[in-house]
């Protein structure tokens, strides 16, 4: 008796210092965004100042204006083009076909960002997601160290991508910044919003991990706008925010592990929250919406409680988690069997859509899905993938990596990728390795450690190359379509580019909430800009200012409200879960859809001030 009245009493105060400890955290909280609002409202008046006087003739942009575009766009729109130099096809190729003279060449551009988003998406889901989880348990890190690290790294890898080729080939940071916070808007305000009406009732919310979650996201915006003020950003800075995310993993990390030694306390008992940030928004293709991994979705470790199979449409509803090749018989399990249909199915390539919707994405996607599969070698060996078709494509696909690695080094110049001697090696390389592994391997035995090694080290390498190119062609047509219409950078970013970044995650998060996993939703809620924040601005960042300097960005009105509506929506949701006992009510939901409407106007306000 005396036993368990102990251990009610420890129980108790644990619960009690847990509450204790949220509340301190959310009080910090509380003072970063009331803080970020200040800065916010004293910049203002002399950002609009500086925003209504600063006129740059040169500048890419209102060429339809211009006395002579296509002399315009030859001398001053050279850095927007890469592999295609859209604005000279408009201007000064051919027949005239800018957008006041055909309205469907912005249409077909949009079409084509559109592709372009869902290929970046398809990509790394297929394809670098796969090859990190072969690292992680290839190196035997733990579900907590690959979910904030590598999965991470592969559910982020288009942020970081896309953001790198604006900043190293255009220098536009701004267009990153407000993809950045537009993005962290939306998801915090409609994302979050829709997850709470598709719950049935009031989401409940573990009080410590939630206010440690929103903490972060605030101390990220906060740190971030400080580091805007003097309309530059150094080395120095960029790596601070990289560092801030490395001490929110540790402190994810250490957590567990004290939970796991301790054994009882708030994230135990509420696991569902403790998880590292292994839900970093990505561009998500619509077939994918559905389709997200238990990296994705759970975050809470396969350990503390039962895994939850997330919703697929397709066939291939393997999970990464359950592919190693000593897991075939629960896979089968899972699958209902294998079939040779399934045993030479390729992601993308092989019709597994469920709806006409997305049968319209694989057919569009279908011709890009071939040329990826024939360029990476597969990471997924299993007895039931791999026969004598995929030890073939494995031969091939190393080749055709060879020639996508030298084409992106090439920067997708064919003339100078046939004749520099560094793309001419390479492919050599590429065909040597796919040689070796066609005569290393058989038919009906799966390829060695070494070989299998050797093989995800290509194909790594090859959808970074695919992934550099997709992106760079993502942040051309973005440039393109605002120096044509006329549109600055931070209203194509908190739009176009936010947008495509963010509604997978909206569909997704809503069909986790409807399966009665509210809690899930929300946790990738606010875990998801953390990443997107320091590595998608970091990293870049950082490599840039290290070897041209600190790299200018124009704070302007757009972006000083994009951090107002940020902190705004983190304060609002914050306060509304403390008053009610760590619980947010679908009432919520509709003051978050006011704000980011409200939002949206201020934006379209501020880009009609500025013409």
């Amino acid at each position: 008796m005396l036993d368990t009245l102990r251990r009610r009493r420890d129980g108790r105060a644990g619960r009690d210092n847990s509450y204790i400890e949220a509340k301190h955290i959310r009080r910090v909280g509380y003072a970063l965004g009331i803080s970020m609002l200040f800065v916010a409202a004293s910049l203002t008046p002399d950002i609009m100042q500086k925003t209504k006087i600063k006129h740059d003739d040169t500048a890419c942009e209102h060429i339809e204006g211009r006395g002579d575009p296509c002399k315009f766009v030859r001398e001053n729109c050279r850095d927007v083009a890469h592999a295609i130099d859209y604005l000279r096809l408009m201007y000064c190729d051919g027949v005239n076909t800018s957008p006041s003279a055909n309205p469907l060449v912005v249409v077909s551009l949009v079409l084509w960002l559109l592709m372009l988003l869902s290929l970046l998406g398809t990509t790394a889901e297929f394809f670098f997601t796969e090859q990190l989880d072969y690292a992680s348990r290839r190196l035997g890190l733990s579900d907590d160290v690959a979910g904030a690290t590598l999965m991470a790294l592969g559910n982020g890898a288009p942020d970081v991508f896309t953001a790198w080729n604006a900043i190293h080939q255009a220098s536009d940071l701004p267009l990153v910044l407000a993809e950045l916070l537009g993005a962290s808007i939306f998801i915090t305000t409609v994302v979050l919003g829709s997850v709470l009406l598709a719950s049935s009732s009031s989401t409940n919310v573990s009080p410590k991990p939630f206010a440690r979650d929103v903490t972060m996201l605030s101390a990220s915006a906060f740190a971030i706008a400080c580091f805007c003020l003097d309309g530059l950003v150094d080395f120095v800075e960029s790596g601070a925010i990289i560092l801030l995310y490395i001490g929110y993993v540790c402190v994810v990390v250490c957590s567990r592990t004290i939970s796991y030694e301790n054994d009882s306390g708030d994230e135990s008992g509420s696991p569902l929250f403790a998880e590292a940030p292994s839900a970093p928004r990505g561009l998500r293709s619509p077939l994918d919406w559905a389709r997200r991994r238990p990296a994705e979705v759970e975050l809470a470790s396969p350990s503390e409680v039962p895994r939850i199979p997330p919703v697929r449409r397709g066939s291939d509803a393997a999970s990464l988690w359950d592919q190693d090749e000593t897991a075939d018989e629960d896979r089968q399990g899972l699958l209902g069997g294998t079939s040779e249909e399934d045993q030479l199915s390729l992601r993308g390539v092989s019709c597994d859509a469920s709806t006409p919707y997305d049968r319209v994405v694989l057919i569009a996607e279908w011709p890009f899905a071939v040329l990826r599969h024939a360029s990476i070698p597969p990471a997924t060996f299993t007895t039931e993938r791999w026969n004598g078709d995929m030890r073939r494509l494995s031969g091939i696909a190393c080749l055709g990596a060879a020639s996508v690695i030298a084409f992106d080094a090439a920067g997708c110049d064919l003339r100078l990728m046939v004749s520099d001697a560094v793309c001419q090696s390479l492919v050599i390389v590429g065909c040597f390795i796919g040689v070796l592994v066609y005569c290393r391997t058989s038919d009906d035995t799966i390829p060695s450690q070494h070989i299998r090694d050797l093989l995800v080290g290509v194909a790594f390498c090859s959808t970074v190359a695919w992934l550099d190119l997709l992106a760079s062609e993502t942040v051309a047509v973005l440039e393109t379509v605002g120096a044509a219409v006329g549109l600055s950078s931070a209203v194509l970013g908190v739009t176009a580019l936010a947008w495509g970044n963010c509604i997978g995650d909206l569909v997704a998060d809503t069909v986790v909430a409807r399966a009665g996993n509210p809690q899930m939703a929300v946790a990738s809620v606010f875990n998801s800009p953390v990443f997107s924040q320091a590595m998608a601005l970091g990293v870049p960042v950082a490599v840039y200012t290290h070897s041209k300097g600190p790299l200018a960005v124009d704070l302007t009105g757009q972006a000083i409200l994009s951090f107002a509506a940020l902190s705004t929506s983190l304060l609002a949701t914050a306060a509304v879960a403390s008053r009610n006992d760590s619980s947010i009510p679908r009432r919520h939901a509709f003051a978050l859809f006011a704000l980011y409407g409200v939002y949206m106007l201020g934006s379209v306000a501020f880009e009609l001030d500025r013409d």
